[in-house]
């Protein structure tokens, strides 16, 4: 959206340019995973839908993202 000039809508494009510009670290969220058992994790920062299709391939398992569920997703 910055580098490329994306248009979205403005409520959409201040959340976006925060979440990037602001990262806000989910230590709580890391500490609930760690206590139900995850030991490992992915940076997917460069972008989801790459990063799935390599999770998906070395796992042998398909995914799918309903971006309507999405609370960023501009409808």
């Amino acid at each position: 959206m910055l580098q490329k000039g994306l248009k979205f809508a403005p409520k959409y494009s201040k959340q976006l340019r925060q979440a990037h510009l602001l990262p806000n670290p989910r230590v709580p969220e890391g500490q609930t995973l760690v206590e139900k058992g995850v030991r490992c994790g992915m940076d997917v920062s460069d972008g989801l839908v790459g990063d799935l299709a390599h999770i998906c391939a070395e796992s042998k398992v398909g995914a799918r993202i309903n971006v309507d569920l999405c609370r960023w997703h501009p409808r």
